[in-house]
């Protein structure tokens, strides 16, 4: 330390003593009358009330006098110190920028160096993690598209004594390696992608053959669906015609019986009316019609 600073820093205690010197007799009384003003009160309260509260309040005017010099000297002090602070700070403030301004050069000397380094590193790790694995986190192979375009990005680093530094040999086999590995992956997945093409179109031609199958047999089995149903719809043609015919059979038979059994019960009622009315066969006729047509009241022929 130099011998200002330590003329700053010891001369404070010496102060304060010197300051408060004064009062060292008046605490030294107040502290000797104590007993003996206490004594008196005990001694006599009522007596002896007023002089301690006298003696009381010469303490406090003792102690106010202290307070404000302490308070006077403190802010005298304060501002010193403040001198003080501000003056070392202006000379350690001078130095910094002095130091600052050396260091500059070296300073962005090692910048330089460390991005320069850092540069080095994430070739470095880059040419690596590109000859890390040849599959991705699912266990799939990498295609050869992307593995070429690992390659690419490999070979285009430039690596040379003044670019990688004393890094230059670590760099030139870190590279001949990740060439060697992503060479040799491209070749498997290059002939792996070959056979999954191959067995795509195998694939492909079997589901097109199974699809083509699928609709043959739909469109046979639609076309046995066509020819049964159009038998059905024969059958129930030939159904039909063959009720309405025997219904039109049926109904002609009737008819005929119909007008068999009418011609008989005219045939029998002209009987009657020529041999008990004496009507020729003609009048006869000519009634029975006048009684089927409702002319002859009260009178019908069920036949």
């Amino acid at each position: 330390m130099s011998n200002a600073a330590e003329s700053a820093t010891n001369e404070t205690p010496a102060e304060a003593e010197a300051i408060f010197l004064a009062y060292h007799n008046e605490v030294g009384r107040i502290r000797a009358e104590k007993h003996s003003v206490l004594a008196k009160y005990e001694e006599a309260p009522e007596a002896g009330e007023k002089p301690l509260r006298s003696w009381v309040a010469q303490c406090r005017t003792v102690k106010a006098d202290i307070e404000r010099t302490r308070k006077s000297a403190t802010e005298e002090m304060r501002a010193r110190i403040s001198a003080v602070n501000e003056a070392g700070k202006a000379l350690v403030g001078e130095i910094d920028q002095t130091i600052d301004a050396v260091m500059a050069p070296v300073r962005e000397a090692e910048r330089i160096r460390t991005e320069r380094e850092q540069q080095i590193e994430a070739l470095i790790a880059g040419m690596r993690a590109a000859s890390q694995s040849d599959r991705n986190p699912d266990g799939s192979r990498v295609p050869s598209a992307d593995l070429r375009s690992r390659l690419l990005q490999v070979r285009n680093v430039v690596v040379t004594p003044k670019s990688f530094h004393e890094r230059a040999n670590e760099a030139t086999s870190v590279q001949i390696r990740a060439i060697e590995m992503l060479e040799r992956w491209i070749r498997e997945a290059e002939e792996a992608e070959a056979q999954e093409r191959e067995l795509e179109e195998l694939r492909r031609e079997k589901a097109e053959r199974e699809a083509r199958a699928r609709r043959e047999a739909e469109a046979a089995e639609a076309e046995k669906r066509a020819e049964r149903r159009a038998a059905e719809l024969l059958a129930e043609k030939e159904r039909r015609e063959e009720e309405l015919k025997s219904r039109k059979e049926k109904e002609s038979e009737r008819r005929a019986a119909d007008r068999a059994r009418r011609e008989e019960v005219r045939t029998e009622i002209s009987t009657q009316l020529r041999a008990h009315a004496g009507l020729s066969l003609a009048q006869s006729a000519r009634v029975i019609d006048a009684i089927d047509m409702k002319k002859v009241p009260a009178l019908s022929i069920d036949y």
